[in-house]
């Protein structure tokens, strides 16, 4: 079963916010950050 590693985890959403902060417009990080709140992660903003 798949086992849930929250540093794991942490450091690939580093990565991916990273990504996103290039090409992404501030905003977005409160949507995607509602998004995981939704899924079962911690909110961002």
């Amino acid at each position: 079963m798949f086992r849930y590693d929250s540093r794991y985890y942490g450091s690939m959403l580093t990565v991916a916010w990273t990504i996103m902060g290039k090409a992404m417009p501030p905003y977005f990080y409160c949507l995607f950050g509602f998004l995981l709140v939704a899924i079962g992660g911690t909110t961002h903003c």
